[in-house]
């Protein structure tokens, strides 16, 4: 009896044991196994495969599900950093990241360019031994101060190269209020600059412009009045109203109210020149004879001529009679061209 009851006790053991080991154990060592070889691949594309309607499978069915749910986030986690790359290295500004030790963490890639590095290479270098950017990086910001105060910076500056900058720095807080970086932004601002500076000088342009129209304006004015008063009385000798004058008497007291009349011509003329940077000049159209203008350029100019021995000659078709055109301008162009040809000949010697 004593026998047959061990041997019961044994055979009984022996079928929990492998009992145990067939329907629980050996599927625990498999959960094992499979989380650890999850754990040391990181591949959480692997699902455990259990059957069987017990609390193991349902545990199974729970690490599968909470490997979807990690799998899932890790997708979501992955694309916003996409997003984010994508979206910082479509920036022309250079945009690097500093961790409180003053290493590099994250650069975009106009920062990677102007460094002529690749992130792997540039991630963790200290800013002094960062190549190309110590200007742009140490000079001009205050970093401890920055990090200790936690307040935004920002300035402009311009390099030994000409080329200005805008710079800003934002220290980034985590959840504990505890600064674990700064995130700096660098703009080349030389193009914005530059179109400043033309700005104000157009503006001075146009300020001196305006001062140069009313001082025309105001000098005009005030050479009028004694020129119109040479021209009234020269032209009361010429007519004789105050008694008779000789020949000689009568060609001077012509002369005078001829230059007179033609000093007043170009002083209009510089008001129109004033009247045409402005667009504002008008054109008077009319007919009026042609040869007789042309005399009266003539007898301005022959003093100036008679100087050099040069003679004036006026020789015009017999069919043109009269022109239509502005007259005021078409003796101001005519009187231009003579005298010129007159100032720029040579001397004749009889």
């Amino acid at each position: 009896m004593y026998f047959f009851l061990i041997l019961t006790g044994l055979v009984t053991g022996i079928g929990v044991k492998f009992a145990l080991d067939n329907f629980f154990v050996s599927r625990l060592i498999e959960i094992d196994n499979f989380v650890t070889r999850v754990r040391s691949e990181k591949d959480l594309s692997r699902r455990l495969d259990l059957k069987d309607n017990d609390e193991l499978y349902r545990l199974s069915r729970e690490i599968n599900g909470m490997l979807n749910e990690i799998e899932l986030t890790e997708h979501e986690i992955k694309r916003q950093e996409r997003e984010k790359k994508v979206l910082l290295d479509s920036l022309n500004e250079i945009v690097i990241f500093i961790n409180p030790e003053h290493n590099l963490v994250w650069a975009n890639k106009a920062a990677l360019e102007y460094m002529h590095m690749d992130l792997e290479k540039a991630r963790g270098i200290h800013l002094k031994d960062t190549p190309g950017m110590d200007d742009l990086l140490i000079q001009h910001l205050p970093l401890e101060e920055i990090f200790a105060s936690g307040n935004k910076e920002s300035e402009e500056f311009t390099l030994e190269d000409g080329n200005s900058w805008f710079v800003q720095a934002t220290p980034v807080i985590d959840d504990n209020g505890r600064i674990i970086g700064v995130l700096e932004t660098f703009r080349d601002i030389t193009e914005r600059k530059e179109i400043e500076r033309l700005f104000q000088e157009k503006q001075v342009a146009e300020i001196a412009n305006r001062t140069k129209s009313e001082f025309l304006a105001n000098m005009s004015h005030e050479l009028r009045t004694p020129l119109n008063s040479i021209i009234g009385f020269s032209d009361l000798l010429y007519e004789q109203a105050f008694g008779e004058l000789n020949e000689k008497q009568l060609k001077y007291a012509g002369n005078i109210s001829r230059s007179g009349k033609h000093l007043l011509n170009l002083i209009n003329a510089i008001l129109d020149l004033s009247k045409v940077e402005a667009g504002k000049l008008e054109l008077e159209y009319k007919d009026f004879e042609l040869t007789n203008k042309l005399s009266m350029i003539k007898n301005l100019l022959s003093p100036i001529a008679d100087r050099k021995n040069i003679t004036i000659e006026i020789d015009v078709d017999k069919g043109l009679t009269t022109v239509r055109a502005d007259e005021s301008r078409f003796v101001q162009v005519m009187y231009n061209l003579l005298d010129n040809a007159i100032k720029f000949s040579y001397e004749i010697v009889l």
